[in-house]
């Protein structure tokens, strides 16, 4: 049985700090400045004159938020099982590595939507803890053409520990229906998880069609950033297929350090408030951000590690089953 994520941030608070944050450094990196967040056609914006947001975003952001927590729902809260997955989904996979990693992927199936949503579940767990702070760097040599790309050594391993199990019912699920789409999702820890996951499978000829993180930590160097933007067709005008939301001041897409060599994907998508006490987030205050690393989005704002902004998004909690009860 897992420990609870609050646990987890109890243990972590106290000895990491805020990120510097380097203006010059991220100017170089951010093309144009954040706008509310949009689909796929790009909008332009000036000064304190922001577009309204498409509505039609929003909840799309919100679905795939759902199945990121229904993974800790399973695993923590479920015990292994997931009474009433989201939007009338079912749980058809659990891939679980030994319990040095202890990491878990649930694989849910949409028959509605026709997709197979693979989610990975975030920290909470001594293991994951673990995990999320052995941010050496280690070689990523599975995605063909990915030449120097080093990647955080604790996530590397807690995928490699699902790899097999995760390829193979992916496999199995196609084959029994060849229609389907393949989305996957994480939060936090979870987050790194599905970026690298995404990376491989696709850099390896598995149709992946997009992926979601929310809250993720930074996972490679600047060449595995450059491959997996190449990869996800991420730009000024397409969003690509790695979206990656954050939270206003949520710590952990702040670590590890850039000065340690680590840099974030595109693309962005940024939540504020809609008030500063008390607030909740909304499609108005969602945001498109621009480059691998925007000063006017989360890398601006981070503090700490985790903290009440990583453990909400898109309105929903992300540390209870309730994902599970739908």
């Amino acid at each position: 049985m897992k420990f609870s994520t609050f646990a987890v941030a109890a243990l972590a608070a106290p000895f990491v700090q805020a990120a510097p944050t380097d203006t010059r450094e991220l100017a170089n990196r951010q093309t144009k400045p954040k706008e509310l967040s949009m689909m796929y056609q790009p909008i332009l914006t000036i000064a304190c004159l922001l577009p309204p947001v498409q509505p039609e975003f929003y909840p799309v952001l919100q679905r795939y938020t759902r199945y990121a927590v229904a993974s800790l729902a399973t695993f923590v809260y479920g015990f292994g099982t997931c009474k009433s997955p989201p939007f009338g989904s079912k749980l058809v996979r659990k891939v679980v590595s030994d319990i040095v990693n202890d990491t878990q992927v649930a694989v849910f199936q949409d028959d509605a939507a026709k997709e197979f949503i693979v989610s990975f579940a975030g920290s909470s767990s001594l293991q994951d803890f673990g995990t999320d702070f052995n941010f050496f760097f280690m070689p990523f040599d599975t995605a063909p053409g990915c030449t120097g790309c080093q990647v955080h050594g604790g996530v590397l391993k807690g995928w490699r520990s699902v790899q097999a199990g995760v390829v193979q019912a992916l496999a199995e699920l196609r084959a029994e229906q060849p229609s389907y789409s393949t989305i996957i999702t994480g939060h936090s820890l979870g987050g790194g998880l599905a970026s690298i996951a995404y990376t491989d499978l696709k850099a390896n000829g598995v149709p992946i069609k997009i992926a979601y993180t929310m809250g993720s930590l930074r996972v490679g160097n600047q060449q595995y950033a450059d491959y997996t933007d190449k990869l996800s067709g991420a730009s000024d005008t397409q969003l690509g297929t790695l979206i990656r939301i954050t939270h206003r001041i949520d710590g952990v897409p702040g670590l590890p350090l850039t000065p340690m060599g680590f840099v974030h994907t595109r693309t962005e998508i940024y939540e504020q408030d809609t008030a500063p006490i008390l607030g909740t987030q909304s499609a108005g205050t969602t945001y498109r951000c621009f480059g691998q690393e925007a000063p006017d989005c989360n890398k601006g704002t981070a503090t700490g590690f985790i903290n009440q902004d990583h453990l909400v998004y898109t309105e929903i909690n992300m540390t209870d089953g309730a994902q599970c009860n739908n």
